[in-house]
């Protein structure tokens, strides 16, 4: 490419999986992007509680909701991903489910992180679950760390326990790094 064309922005999406209008999900997305902007990074959010998401696996993606084509336009078009996912029943919800099983063809190689809510540590076996559908469905790759945040990490809308801050800035390190270098 000659020097004097501007290379396409590489964009992180933050993707937001609860369906909860009082989600803890929603503030570790919240302090991501506050983070990606500090840092002057490319980023965009899909938050599943403002979208109305069918389930479409089995069918051309013309033939789903528009709120189903728009959140997988934003998963083609994005280089790397962020998940903020709820963990119910000890496994991330259903709506994240579903959105690797939509857009698995276009997330293959690019790079994930993944942030974790659960009222208790039942987050571990569940992040784990996630990592094996996003490596076996979607190939994507999955960086580490992954962020366990519980009940206990919460004052509020806000994160009381100061590490997390520091772990969410870590993954979006990782992110930035695998995306530059490929």
């Amino acid at each position: 490419m000659p020097f004097w064309r501007a290379r396409k922005k590489k964009k992180i999406l933050l993707i937001q999986g609860s369906l909860s209008p009082h989600s803890k999900t929603a503030v570790l997305i919240h302090e991501a992007a506050a983070c990606l902007k500090r840092k002057f990074l490319d980023h965009e959010v899909l938050d599943f509680r403002t979208l109305d998401i069918d389930i479409c696996e089995h069918q051309p993606i013309e033939k789903c909701t528009p709120d189903t084509q728009k959140a997988y336009t934003l998963m083609k078009d994005a280089d790397a991903y962020l998940f903020a996912v709820p963990v119910y029943a000890h496994s991330v919800s259903g709506a994240v489910k579903n959105s690797v099983h939509l857009a698995s063809a276009v997330m293959e190689k690019k790079p994930v992180g993944i942030l974790c809510y659960a009222e208790s540590s039942q987050s571990y076996s569940a992040s784990l679950d996630f990592i094996k559908l996003l490596s076996q469905k979607a190939h994507a790759v999955v960086l580490k760390p992954v962020v366990h945040t519980y009940a206990e990490d919460y004052k509020g809308n806000s994160i009381y326990t100061e590490g997390i801050y520091q772990l969410i800035e870590e993954i979006i390190d990782c992110l930035t790094a695998y995306r530059m270098a490929s």
